[in-house]
């Protein structure tokens, strides 16, 4: 069974995961941003099932804190925005409501790079911070993406195929794992 967090299957996530995987120390990030609006299981959950792909590592929040809680887009699934630690990393869930347009950032801060996810995935920059001399840094692009999730349902069916044909696992536990635990945010 496939569930269809998209970003998951798309070739430019997928380059970013390796990117971080052989590049960026994993133990350097301090801090993630997440801006989402149209429901916490409905949206922000795409968001945290990317984080725990292109991180390899289960999202497990501690220490949450929710600074509200409103019941905007979907009557069962309130917009929430929060605080929470995942281990040592500080993250910051925004959730919008009363806006009338579509918004899905994700920042990721590392100590020397910055991964910015913004336009649902579409548009995509990693920049590192180097030594520019007397203390400054300097923010250098070293990998960007401007189509991320275009033609995203060829990439989910390709997955769907795989599964089928028995060369890949499927993301059901995994899926149902992190939104048992997203449900239980929500309960905070």
């Amino acid at each position: 069974m496939l569930v269809n967090y998209i970003r998951r299957f798309q070739p430019s996530f997928k380059e970013l995961k390796n990117i971080i995987e052989t590049s960026i120390p994993l133990d350097t990030l301090r801090h993630v941003n997440i801006e989402y609006q149209k429901g916490f299981i409905n949206n922000c959950s795409h968001a945290l099932d990317l984080l725990e792909c292109i991180t390899a590592k289960t999202l497990d929040l501690n220490f949450v804190q929710v600074l509200s809680k409103e019941l905007d887009f979907f009557k069962e699934d309130p917009t929430i925005s929060l605080m929470a630690k995942w281990d040592d990393v500080n993250v910051s869930i925004i959730g919008l409501t009363g806006i009338n347009y579509f918004h899905f950032n994700i920042s990721l801060y590392f100590k020397h790079y910055i991964i910015k996810i913004e336009n649902s995935g579409n548009k995509v920059n990693l920049f590192k911070f180097e030594s520019a001399g007397d203390g400054v840094k300097e923010k250098n692009s070293i990998w960007a993406c401007d189509d991320g999730i275009n033609n995203y349902m060829c990439s989910v069916i390709n997955e769907a195929s795989n599964i089928l044909e028995g060369e890949r696992e499927d993301n059901f536990i995994q899926s149902l794992q992190l939104n048992r635990k997203l449900i239980t945010y929500l309960n905070h």
